[in-house]
């Protein structure tokens, strides 16, 4: 496969285009893939199972970024094969992709559409479970800004998001949501910018039965302000501060109220060694969980070192906490608050430009409480890629 990629010439394209292929393969190995406690063993169609698995996912995506004058369409199209080895009954097929119109109008007009569409199997962290539920999420937006001078601009967005499964236990947990946006642009001379904006949306749970008594919707509101300063010739400062209200009718106890938000700090005082840190309490984290209710609290450190110009080393070290107590359905015990831990580390190599291979490994623990038991597992993989 290599030896192909090398021999593969780049695709040509008109000015001002841009398109690509690629192809990856990846390798993984999870000692407990069901998050199971120690010392027990998953139980499917009554026979008693390994906890280990071996899990082979292979991708082939697309790229293009055209430019028409003012106008510019990005986008990415995907499909991923996931086979596992063992418990065949998980395997599915991802379809992913993403479109964006950058389109400008006159010299005071500017916007983005945007759709998007992954697919991913949900975590048995979150479950208990060893059933297949493969979560389909997709995002519509748009929005609109105008210039009022070479700093300040001003608009208005919209986004819609839906997010559904394939099997009936989880439907309780589906929603769609619909938000509107009104926002202040400030851009400094040296390219910074700061976001300032209040957002209004509604969630609804179509999944879930209608009824006097019963959860099928909330309000939310929020007030937010969107960085990306540069801080020093080394250090960047990125992410959002947001103060949310999250309202479900019938049920007060329900509803919250504080910060919520992410910020990024980015460090790097040389070309070999950088250092990220990030900070966040977010509603319905995209990478913890899809539930829209559950708050993540989470703390993460991202250092990298280029060992040379072909080979980069990149860790991660995260400690995160989730809160289940905003579960409208009361599906899990409302103390639960989750605690784990995960590390990670790779060895990234470019022998040439179009061929990326990388080697690492993963190790994680969940701490037991009196809602949810703990786990510990651990895992590796090898993986190459070829762009063409």
């Amino acid at each position: 496969m290599v030896l192909l990629a090398l021999s593969v010439p780049p695709v040509l394209a008109a000015d001002g285009d841009a398109h690509g292929l690629a192809i990856s393969h990846e390798l993984v190995r999870d000692d407990n893939l069901f998050r199971m406690p120690d010392d027990t063993r998953p139980v499917i169609d009554g026979r008693i199972r390994q906890r280990s698995e071996t899990l082979n996912v292979t991708a082939l995506s697309a790229t293009f970024d055209r430019t028409d004058g003012r106008q510019r369409f990005v986008g990415e199209l995907g499909i991923t094969r996931n086979d596992y080895l063992e418990f065949n009954h998980l395997d599915f097929t991802a379809k992913n992709g993403r479109g964006t119109w950058l389109w400008g109008l006159g010299n005071q007009w500017s916007g983005t559409v945007t759709t998007e569409q992954s697919e991913s199997l949900r975590s048995f962290a979150d479950r208990g479970t060893t059933t297949r539920s493969v979560n389909t999420y997709r995002r519509h937006a748009a929005d609109a800004r105008y210039r009022l001078d070479p700093r300040w601009a001003v608009g208005i967005g919209w986004v819609e998001l839906d997010s559904r499964y394939d099997e009936p236990q989880s439907s309780g947990s589906e929603y769609v949501e619909d938000a509107l946006e009104a926002l202040a642009h400030y851009r400094s001379p040296t390219g910074s910018t700061l976001t300032f904006g209040a957002r209004g949306a509604g969630g609804r749970y179509p999944g879930r039965l209608r009824s006097v008594s019963s959860i099928t919707r909330y309000e939310q509101r929020d007030f937010l302000l969107r960085a990306n300063w540069v801080a020093s010739g080394h250090s960047r400062v990125s992410g959002n501060v947001v103060y949310t209200w999250r309202e479900y009718p019938h049920v007060s106890e329900k509803n919250f109220s504080g910060l919520t938000g992410r910020l990024t700090y980015d460090w790097t005082p040389s070309g070999k060694v950088g250092l990220g840190v990030t900070v966040r309490r977010e509603m319905g984290a995209r990478e913890d969980v899809a539930d829209n209710f559950v708050i993540t609290r989470a703390v993460s450190i991202d250092p990298s070192w280029a060992v040379s110009s072909k080979i980069q080393v990149r860790g991660k070290l995260e400690w995160l906490a989730r809160d289940y107590g905003g579960d409208p359905f009361a599906s899990v015990a409302p103390d639960r608050d989750d605690k784990s831990r995960a590390v990670s580390v790779a060895v990234e190599w470019t022998p040439v430009r179009a061929v990326v291979l990388r080697l690492g490994a993963r190790s994680e623990r969940r701490f037991a409480s009196a809602a949810a038991p703990g786990y510990v597992a651990e895992g590796a993989f090898l993986s190459a890629k070829f762009r063409f």
